[in-house]
């Protein structure tokens, strides 16, 4: 296990690690959930989703499980950060972008160190 190397998960791959895709779970247990981060705008995200879901407790409940220790580092943000997409002129995406056609079954492959 690499605990100095962090792997930024967007909100797709937080998904599913909460659903328990075995290619995760696997790359996790792998890496160490120390090493893991999630930026707070993907907090927001996985919150939005449980509050808008069929189950809003039982949702709600898994995300503040996830996010409790010794779940992921949450990396807050500053305004000079917070502004800087704004500030490009391409969008280059966050933590993973998924390569043209590919599938949801095929995004867990795009955990990203960084």
């Amino acid at each position: 296990m690499n605990h100095a190397l962090h792997y930024c998960l967007d909100t797709d791959m937080c998904i599913y690690l909460l659903n328990g895709h075995p290619r995760v779970k696997t790359r996790v247990a792998e890496v160490g959930v120390t090493a893991l981060a999630v930026a707070i705008p993907t907090v927001g995200e996985l919150y939005f989703g449980a509050y808008n879901s069929g189950r809003v407790e039982a949702n709600v409940a898994r995300v503040r499980a996830f996010l409790s220790p010794p779940g992921p580092q949450v990396l807050l943000i500053d305004e000079p950060a917070a502004g800087a997409p704004g500030r490009r002129t391409t969008h280059s995406g966050c933590c993973y972008r998924a390569p043209r056609g590919a599938t949801a079954a095929a995004a867990p492959a795009g955990l990203v160190a960084r």
